[in-house]
């Protein structure tokens, strides 16, 4: 039934709301819900702008990080013919910290290019495999760095997906419950979440919304920043920021 009667003030059926529950939700719980829904809908924003800031970055990682791999005109390596140009690749390679003259293949077909007596035939059947050889291991490179970075940009999404349909739900259902039915005991003085405003900033303590110059249990909210709030009992104040474990004034 509980479940029931949060579904429809979350959803904001006003006529079944006005008209079922105006006598079981006080004003000051219809107030404390839709703070609850203004800061959910706050966080959702912070979230997106959080992983669109991730994916920006990573956008410019993957630019960056494939732009020395990408191999341009090098007119000195051109007119080198074929063996000059995979030279060309095995630089590139070796600036991105992959060392091409590892690979068994291309240093063997590397000598036989170099090896004295050859003809100018047997040196050109050999120098396109060369080539050939460079060409494929950095195309596997490419491929390695585009392969991390699509990895990477799977995962930021996930975790936003999670953060938007998980997280930020299961925290207003919480927050709202505790709205519906205040649990007897003080919150235990973790700063879960700062709903900041110029007229009406609130702390969320454990699972409960406190405003400004409220009380929970003897602790006293003297002062809500951005990023912090400080906090008074018997003339001791301290601060904490969203995160810190409980300070011992609440003890």
């Amino acid at each position: 039934m509980k479940r029931v009667r949060l579904y429809i003030i979350v959803a904001g059926i006003a006529a079944l709301g006005a008209a079922a529950f105006a006598a079981e939700v006080t004003e000051e719980q219809q107030a404390r819900l839709v703070e609850i829904e203004q800061y959910i809908d706050a966080q959702k924003l912070n979230v997106e702008n959080h992983y669109d800031r991730q994916l920006a970055a990573l956008s410019e990682q993957m630019r960056s990080g494939l732009l020395p791999l990408e191999v341009g005109e090098n007119r000195k390596f051109v007119r080198a013919g074929f063996v000059g140009w995979a030279q060309y690749i095995e630089e590139v390679l070796r600036q991105n910290g992959s060392d091409l003259r590892k690979d068994e293949d291309y240093r063997q077909t590397l000598a036989t290019t170099r090896r004295r007596g050859l003809t100018a035939v047997q040196k050109f059947d050999e120098s396109p495999r060369l080539l050939a050889i460079a060409e494929k291991r950095l195309a596997d490179e490419q491929l390695r760095a585009r392969l991390l970075l699509a990895q990477e940009e799977v995962q930021i999404n996930n975790e936003r997906q999670y953060a938007i349909e998980a997280q930020l739900p299961d925290l207003e259902e919480k927050l709202k419950q505790d709205v519906l039915n205040p649990a007897a005991e003080p919150a235990d003085g973790v700063v879960s979440g700062i709903v900041y405003s110029q007229d009406k900033p609130a702390v969320i303590l454990g699972r409960q919304i406190v405003h400004l110059g409220e009380y929970i249990g003897k602790v006293r909210v003297t002062a809500i920043s951005i990023d912090g709030v400080e906090f008074e009992r018997a003339g001791k104040r301290w601060t904490q920021k969203p995160g810190d474990a409980a300070a011992a004034g609440w003890r």
